[in-house]
């Protein structure tokens, strides 16, 4: 309404009184307003008009019956203004004015075009912004589906880890106290690590680096010699933010 309904205005005076329009500053200041307050009463009738057209037909593929309905109503509104404004301005014989069909003609020409050119700003903003709130839906249905498949991913670790580690556990006690103490230790920090990151979307490499630690150790106790892990990660990375357990 900003944009467009000044120039409006400004051209629809020019027609109705010419030049004189821009020369004489009580006919510009008068004119001006009295134009600019029908017109911005005309935009909010066919903001109206939108949206109960939108209630009327929100389906996509009613879309151009909306704008088609839309547009024939917005045009009979204007015009009906604009008739008003002739006949009113002539009735008053506002500053002199007399009315002149054949600028009335041209005016309703210039309100069709405008009507056009709302039109297609206010549609063309509408669309724009589904399409983002859509682009938003897919790219959260995404996040939630990697979540889903992490928290399985979780679920599936930690009964056949436990059971795996008991089993280590239960013969380093009796051939090995002193591994099984380290071994516990090390299991410790594990389920610690797995419990406190189950509700968390993120860890440090730093924190994720130290559960492959203390993993591996685990590991390594019960395959010996048969498993060896070699870690190249350069510092200035610590710091970067992963998903639990994806190393």
């Amino acid at each position: 309404m900003v944009i467009i309904m000044p120039p409006i205005a400004l051209i629809l005076n020019y027609l109705l009184f010419g030049a004189q329009y821009f020369h004489d500053t009580r006919i510009f200041v008068l004119s001006t307003s009295l134009t600019l307050s029908v017109l911005v009463l005309v935009y909010i009738s066919c903001g109206m008009v939108a949206a109960i057209f939108l209630n009327r037909f929100p389906k996509y593929n009613q879309t151009f019956k909306r704008i088609g309905l839309s547009l024939l109503a917005y045009i009979i509104i204007m015009i009906a203004s604009i008739t008003i404004i002739f006949l009113v301005y002539d009735y008053i014989g506002f500053f002199g004015y007399e009315i002149n069909w054949s600028t009335y003609t041209k005016v309703l020409v210039v309100g069709i075009l405008s009507n056009v050119l709302a039109t297609s700003l206010n549609e063309g903003a509408s669309f724009f912004e589904k399409w983002r709130v859509m682009v938003d839906e897919a790219e959260n249905l995404k996040k939630e589906n990697l979540q889903s498949q992490l928290e399985g991913l979780k679920g599936q670790v930690n009964p056949h880890f436990l059971f795996n580690s008991l089993n280590s556990l239960s013969s380093l006690i009796a051939e090995e106290p002193e591994k099984a103490e380290k071994f516990l230790d090390e299991m410790s920090k594990v389920y610690r690590y797995l419990l406190r990151n189950n509700e968390d979307g993120l860890a440090t490499l730093d924190k994720e680096m130290q559960f492959i630690q203390s993993y591996f150790h685990m590991l390594k106790t019960r395959y010996g010699e048969g498993l060896d892990m070699e870690i190249r990660i350069d510092e200035q990375y610590l710091n970067y933010l992963v998903p639990p357990l994806t190393l």
